[in-house]
């Protein structure tokens, strides 16, 4: 699936019950299928992406940069 020139939505969910959902940073996808997003966080966290019909996991660590390909 092509996602080039998609939004891209990082969350957190703290909470299993409530599935509260705490929005983390957003990015566009570049027509070569790039993009950026900065996230602060204080401890490693779970956090997940929806794309489409899908909902991408993955657990994040503070000041660590990652490449992730889709």
């Amino acid at each position: 699936m092509d996602y080039k020139n998609d939004s891209l939505a990082f969350s957190f969910s703290p909470d299993p019950i409530t599935h509260q959902q705490i929005y983390l940073g957003n990015g566009t996808i570049d027509s070569s299928g790039n993009f950026d997003i900065n996230i602060s966080i204080h401890e490693t966290s779970p956090v997940y992406a929806d794309l489409g019909a899908y909902r991408v996991y993955l657990f994040i660590e503070p000041g660590k940069a990652y490449k992730i390909s889709l």
